[in-house]
């Protein structure tokens, strides 16, 4: 072999393209100058100044250095006080930096952000010196992260703090030959004495450093990044004096073009990722002199359709492997493939999205990874709270819905349990968004957990089943949305058998707007009502109009103090519902900022489910707006003036075979005797605004005619 070097990175392009295309690329423009910018220096050198804050209280110094390894970064920051209480996703919350890397500098001089843009935050926080990828970039790199840090030394008497990380070449998709510069940008962040967070630096203010060729006799080579995005492009470079030709093989295909010349030549080797199937997910190059290979590598490639594929037979396979059909088993793979299949279908449709692209991307992997090799263990799911997949069309557009289901620990069918109905807060606005929740939950953090359950200390939330459904994503739990959660509650309680009098609905964040609107459209169906970090203007858990439906609900508050937006209005509700008598209890966290912890959400639930619904109150009052959600344990209002928006109340008392209503903005009513409790009774009276409307045999009681009504909550009782 000779001494040659090709440096592969993949890169999204656009444009029509063929299968596998080589294609000369000029020299790469030299560094922008940066005052104050020493580029290139080893990582032993003095420190480069690249900003500091004017009032000089605060200040960064970077100095960044170039090796076979990768970029090197040492960044000390002078900060007379340096604390930090949070750890993991939660290290930004206190002081931390962030460096901001564009490793081709191909977001110079827009500075946008590229899709193999990189930012990692490091810290030292509650669990010691860490480091991490932001979530906020590419999420299949976010493990990555650990292996970056070298170390973070604070001095106390100096009032500073040094940060030294290693970023391989492979991370940043570039390398020394390939790219002529990188572009970097600093943030430091941090908490004064009051608790007030302050920024300096910018993720716009990009400097860039010039990267050093290698010696032409010194082979490199920086692993490429996989990216899944339409289409994909490598780069490769050749140091100079290298003579024959470059050949590219992808499956069957191949591609060549001539050598030579004095110094780099560099290539782009453009894939369509539909091209990228199995048996042809291997790039392979080789520098070839004749008959001669003098040297050679592969990289291998991914695309969405071989995720899919893959995916769609490992599904199929496992599916095979069972063979009851009628089993939860092939239930919940039947349901998963029919999602799998949905979403493959929208793949053309988000074509210039490479968000939607990697998300799906990483979502396929997931699914790949917790998905069983050979075979679903039931007894895998019931002992560790793996959730399950449950699909239906809606009743509502004919669409496919989904949701996740987590069965009770050591699950008995025959054993009525609670069922726990929790409604996520906004995240991905996608269908493959809310799939990857259920197999991944790191963006909501009090759903579901995939670890052996301690048979000596079972969790509350695993005595019973947790219904979490996909509701149509950023919805707000509205129309639609709203109809999937009860249209979820009754395909669930068709399948399972559930304790109807001990359903509890949750709601994080815009879960807990949606859990309050629901709650107060159909207070009739629970037994308990948690609502946390989701209250104010824009939440119906704070609306007042409809509040009065709630009056017999047990009803829990949450908020962690730390959250800023939404511990105010929480603190306000829990006034007013406590001055007005409702049945409501508030539970605020100290230091813990917008988020649901896990073990907080146990400990609640577990408190709520000391409770059962009555499910035949003797008094009860009910108001809508609405007239799919016309009333409530047994009687419906037909509304005068009909649709949504329009207004109408009732309130009900029974004594015996007697039914008193009194109403406002309705023009009929039917009763449901059966509901009612009054299907014993040899005959039933009606008294309607105080007067008698109906005597006679206990049934469904139409008044004044028969007349239908509009539900979208179904057969709930």
């Amino acid at each position: 072999m000779t001494n040659a070097a090709v440096l592969l990175a993949a890169l999204p392009l656009s444009g029509a393209l063929a299968a596998l295309e080589i294609i000369p690329l000029p020299e790469p423009a030299p560094a922008l100058a940066t005052v104050g910018w020493q580029a290139g220096q080893p990582a032993d050198e003095a420190l480069a100044v690249v900003w500091d804050h004017p009032g000089g209280d605060i200040g960064a110094h970077l100095r960044l250095g170039q090796d076979a390894e990768g970029l090197r970064v040492v960044l000390r920051v002078r900060d007379a006080e340096q604390a930090n209480v949070h750890a993991g996703k939660y290290l930004w919350r206190g002081d931390a930096v962030y460096l901001h890397l564009d490793g081709r500098g191909d977001g110079w001089p827009e500075k946008r952000k590229a899709a193999d843009d990189l930012t990692i935050i490091a810290g030292w926080g509650s669990a010691g010196p860490e480091a991490r990828v932001s979530e906020h970039g590419d999420p299949a790199r976010v493990g990555d992260a650990p292996r970056l840090l070298q170390g973070i030394v604070r001095d106390e008497a100096g009032a500073t703090t040094t940060y030294r990380l290693t970023v391989p070449w492979g991370l940043l998709g570039s390398a020394p030959g390939l790219s002529a510069r990188l572009a970097v940008a600093v943030n430091v962040a941090h908490k004064d004495a009051q608790g007030k967070d302050t920024w300096w630096g910018s993720r716009g203010e990009l400097n860039q450093m010039a990267l050093e060729a290698p010696p032409a006799g010194a082979p490199v080579a920086a692993p490429g990044l996989v990216q899944v995005l339409q289409p994909v492009q490598a780069q490769c470079a050749v140091p100079p004096g290298q003579g024959g030709v470059l050949e590219a093989v992808l499956g069957g295909t191949r591609r060549e073009v001539a050598l030579g010349g004095p110094g780099w030549q560099r290539f782009a080797l453009r894939l369509l990722p539909d091209e990228i199937v199995a048996g042809a997910e291997r790039l392979e190059l080789r520098v070839r002199d004749g008959e001669m290979v003098r040297w050679q590598t592969t990289q291998s490639y991914s695309s969405l359709a071989l995720l899919e594929s893959r995916l769609a037979g490992h599904v199929a396979r496992l599916r095979r492997a069972e063979p009851d059909a009628k089993s939860v088993v092939a239930w919940h793979l039947d349901n998963l493939g029919a999602v799998l299949a949905q979403v493959a279908g929208q793949r053309p449709f988000h074509a210039g999205r490479p968000e939607w692209a990697a998300l799906y991307a990483e979502t396929l992997d997931q699914l790949q990874q917790r998905l069983p090799a050979e075979a679903v263990e039931l007894a895998r799911h019931v002992r560790t709270g793996v959730p399950l997949v449950g699909a239906f069309v809606s009743g509502a557009d004919d669409t496919l819905q989904f949701y996740g289901l987590q069965l009770p620990y050591a699950w008995d069918p025959q054993q009525a349990y609670p069922l726990t109905v929790y409604l996520h807060g906004s995240g991905s606005p996608y269908v493959v968004g809310g799939l990857s929740v259920i197999f991944d939950n790191r963006g909501q953090d009090t759903l579901f957990r995939y670890e052996d359950i301690d048979p000596a200390a079972v969790p509350p939330l695993h005595r019973g089943f947790v219904l979490s459904p996909w509701a149509r994503g950023n919805s707000r739990y509205v129309g639609a949305a709203g109809q999937d959660v009860f249209q979820a509650m009754s395909e669930v309680e068709g399948r399972f058998r559930i304790d109807s009098d001990r359903r509890y609905l949750t709601g994080f964040s815009m879960g807990s707007g949606g859990a309050g609107r629901l709650a107060m459209y159909r207070p009739d169906l629970w037994a308990g009502l948690n609502l946390a970090a989701g209250f104010g203007p824009g939440f119906d858990s704070s609306r007042s109009d409809l509040r009065e439906n709630l009056r017999a609900l047990p009803i829990q508050l949450w908020c962690g103090m730390d959250d800023t937006r939404f511990y105010p209005p929480a603190q306000k509700l829990f006034a007013e519902m406590h001055k007005a008598g409702f049945q409501v209890e508030a539970c605020f966290a100290p230091t813990v900022p917008h988020t649901y912890p896990y073990p907080e959400y146990n400990r609640m639930v577990g408190a709520l489910m000391q409770h059962r619904r009555d499910p035949r109150p003797r008094q009860f009052s009910f108001r809508t707006d609405d007239s799919a959600f016309p009333g409530r344990n047994g009687i419906d209002m037909r509304l005068s003036s009909g649709g949504q928006g329009a207004s109408a109340s009732f309130t009900c008392s029974i004594d015996g075979a007697v039914v008193r209503i009194d109403s406002e903005g309705c023009d009929g009513l039917r009763l449901d005797c059966t509901r009612l409790g009054l299907v014993e009774q040899p005959e039933v009276t009606v008294l309607w605004n105080g007067k008698e409307a109906h005597r006679g045999k206990p049934g469904v009681i139409t008044i004044p005619e028969r007349f239908e009504l509009r539900r979208t909550s179904f057969d709930l009782r």
